[in-house]
């Protein structure tokens, strides 16, 4: 007969289940998505993107993936074929990213665009 309880062995099981369902869910599944991408795609999705909020672009020629933060906050830097450049926050928490001309994240990050962040953590 059961009684409710579980053994040791088996809550150690139930929660390393339970943690992992937790991660997969965290993931920052459009990062996910645009790293496992063709460059091609990448500029798409980033030409499709800038497009659907109004900014200036032509097409993008260039995608740059700057690196991810512990929040899984993910940094990217695309150049346009009418010389605008754009930085692309990427969140797990929202499909809308954050995007601004690459002259302000300098001023706001400490990093300029198309350059590798090396220790975001």
């Amino acid at each position: 007969m059961y009684d409710g309880k579980f053994s040791i062995p088996t809550a150690l099981i139930i929660a390393s289940l339970f943690l992992a369902s937790f991660s997969v869910l965290a993931q920052n599944k459009i990062n996910e998505r645009l790293l496992a991408s063709s460059e091609e795609n990448q500029e798409k999705y980033f030409t499709e993107t800038l497009q659907k909020y109004g900014m200036e672009c032509g097409s993008v020629s260039r995608a740059f993936y700057q690196g991810s933060g512990d929040d899984e906050l993910a940094f990217w830097s695309v150049a346009c074929t009418n010389g605008e450049n754009y930085s692309f926050q990427i969140s797990k928490e929202t499909e809308k990213p954050f995007i601004i001309t690459c002259n302000v994240p300098a001023l706001l990050f400490g990093f300029e665009c198309f350059e590798k962040i090396e220790d975001m953590n």
